[in-house]
C-alpha cells in the first residue's frame, strides 16, 4: 500500500512539473510558450495555444547573462535574446542591442578575463611578430639588415644607425581593440628592431672577420 502511495505521488509531482508552462526562447529570434507533454534526449513537445510543436533543443537559447567584449574597447552584459550567423540581440540593462558577431573579440584573446586591464598587449605584439619572423614575412627586411650590417665597414657604423631609423609597418591584427592598438604596435616594433640589430651586427663582424682571414691568406698565396 506504502508503495502505491509513493508511486502515485511521484506521478503527480512528474505531472506538475510537465504541467508547468514554460516559454522557450530560439535561436531564430521566435519565442513558443506552451506546456511540455513529452521530453526525449534532443526535443521537447510542447502544447500550445496553437496546437503542438516539436522544439529541438539546441535551437534554444540558454537564457543566462553573458558579457560581450568589443573590438572598441566596450562590453556589453546581458541575455540574449536571438542569435543569428551574423549577430545577437541581446537584452542589456538599457534595452535590447544588436551586436555583430565580426565586432566581437574572440575569447582566446579576452583570455576570460573580466577587464581588458588584464591584457598584456605589449606581449602580445612582441609574441606576434617573433611568428612573423619565424614565418618569413620580415626575410626581405632581414636582407636589408645584412646589407646595413656589410655597409657598417665602409661607413663606420653608419649602416646600422640607417638600419635603426627605419619604420617598421606592423600588420593589422582585429583580434586586438583599439584599447590595446598602440601597446600591440609597440611590442611589434619593439622586436622587429631588435632582430634589425642583431642581423646587422652579426653580419658587421662576420664580415670583418671574413676581411681580416682574406687579408691573411691574400699574401700568403703570393
Amino acid at each position: 500500500m506504502k508503495k502505491r502511495y509513493i508511486f502515485i505521488l511521484s506521478m503527480m509531482i512528474f505531472s506538475a512539473i510537465f504541467a508547468q508552462e514554460k516559454t522557450f526562447y530560439l535561436k531564430s529570434g521566435d519565442k513558443v510558450s506552451g506546456t511540455i507533454t513529452s521530453e526525449t534526449d534532443d526535443t521537447y513537445v510542447v502544447t500550445t495555444s496553437f496546437g503542438s510543436v516539436t522544439i529541438q533543443k539546441t535551437d534554444i537559447i540558454q537564457k543566462k547573462e553573458e558579457t560581450f567584449y568589443l573590438k572598441s574597447g566596450d562590453e556589453v552584459s546581458g541575455i540574449i535574446t536571438t542569435d543569428t550567423d551574423s549577430t545577437y540581440v541581446v537584452k542589456a540593462a538599457f534595452g535590447l542591442v544588436t551586436i555583430q558577431k565580426a565586432d566581437l573579440m574572440p575569447k582566446k584573446v579576452v583570455g576570460f578575463q573580466d577587464s581588458f586591464g588584464s591584457i598584456d598587449y605589449y606581449q602580445m605584439g612582441y609574441d606576434q611578430a617573433e611568428k612573423d619572423i619565424k614565418a618569413g614575412d620580415w626575410d626581405e627586411d632581414k636582407g636589408i639588415s645584412i646589407a646595413s650590417g656589410v655597409g657598417n665597414i665602409f661607413f663606420l657604423g653608419a649602416g646600422s644607425l640607417a638600419d635603426a631609423a627605419r619604420g617598421v609597418n606592423v600588420p593589422d591584427n582585429n583580434e586586438v581593440s583599439q584599447n590595446g592598438k598602440s601597446e600591440y604596435e609597440a611590442g611589434y616594433k619593439k622586436r622587429i628592431k631588435e632582430g634589425r640589430l642583431q642581423t646587422s651586427s652579426i653580419t658587421c663582424v662576420v664580415a670583418v672577420i671574413g676581411s681580416i682571414f682574406f687579408l691573411l691568406i691574400i699574401p700568403s698565396l703570393g
